[in-house]
């Protein structure tokens, strides 16, 4: 093998190094990560409240500190308590965190609750394990990785109406609904706040829901009952559900149980997809570079 192969079979090693490194890189999370409702719980008191939410992607500590949440009054007309997730909190209570760049997996549980309820940050998730609740759940409250701003507890959950929510910035900001990743109203008269999740329902958006009495809800959330995301898909349906079983940092059974799992144990096609096909153009300039190593090489 000449000189000119032996460099032409190094650069080719050496890209080799640099192609895997963006493959490598391509798999970070860089959308933002999808959060959305997936169980209501409302209690004897707002210290037993409590709202569970379904990662749909992968998200970053740091991007879980810029999200908030809370719910709005009895009619929907109004943002009633704010909240924000604490990065620097969940990593001082839990020992699987370290840094604001950690990331919490798609099909993880964060249940964010009222002070009645223990905090839980016995976070260990593995796609060898998909089935243990506790490893993929994170139990959250006031001062254990939640930052209220009215009280020791982040919801007030009415029984005749009330709308959950979670965006990317404060509501009573300036932004009103505008910034809502998801969010799910039930309820006997509609406000702005209703009428906006009802409208993005209406246009096809699957992480919004509005549950009108009837054949959706029978028209009282009583104490300890729970309204349960039932969806089929990567959105919400709670249609029928109240009443369902209890399951604080579990899935809900059903097809919550299957769309749970399948994030837990299938990486993001965002992350994914990208590697395949850096590795596949690095394979063929490989193959090509020592195509031409060897014909060099014979003559």
């Amino acid at each position: 093998m000449n000189r000119q192969t032996d460099t032409r079979f190094y650069l080719s090693k050496r890209g080799m190094r640099a192609l895997a490194l963006v493959c490598a890189l391509s798999t970070v999370p860089s959308a933002f990560a999808g959060l959305i409702i997936n169980e209501m719980f409302r209690g004897n008191s707002t210290g037993d409240d409590y709202v569970e939410f379904l990662v749909t992607s992968d998200i970053t500590l740091q991007e879980l500190d810029g999200l908030w949440f809370g719910d709005s009054n009895f009619f929907t007309t109004a943002v009633n308590r704010e909240n924000t997730f604490n990065a620097a909190e969940i990593i001082t209570g839990s020992s699987f965190f370290s840094a604001t760049t950690d990331t919490i997996l798609a099909g993880s549980l964060i249940v964010a609750g009222g002070s009645n309820l223990a905090a839980d940050f016995n976070y260990s998730p593995s796609v060898a394990a998909t089935t243990d609740s506790d490893a993929w759940n994170l139990t959250l409250t006031s001062g254990s990785g939640i930052t209220t701003t009215a009280g020791a507890d982040p919801f007030d959950l009415g029984g005749f109406g009330d709308a959950v929510w979670v965006s990317e910035s404060r509501p009573t900001s300036g932004s009103g609904t505008d910034d809502f990743i998801s969010a799910v109203g039930y309820g006997w008269f509609q406000g702005a706040i209703g009428q906006e999740i009802e409208a993005r329902e209406l246009a096809g958006d699957e992480a919004f829901q509005v549950l009108n009495p009837g054949a959706e809800w029978d028209g009282v959330l009583n104490p300890n009952a729970s309204l349960s995301n039932q969806a089929a898909g990567g959105g919400v349906d709670f249609a029928g559900s109240e009443g369902a079983p209890v399951t604080a940092g579990a899935h809900n059974g059903g097809a919550n149980e299957d769309v749970t799992y399948d994030l837990r144990a299938v990486p993001e096609p965002s992350a994914i997809l990208p590697c395949i096909f850096i590795a596949a153009f690095g394979i063929f300039l490989y193959w090509q570079n020592r195509g031409d190593s060897l014909e060099e090489s014979t003559t």
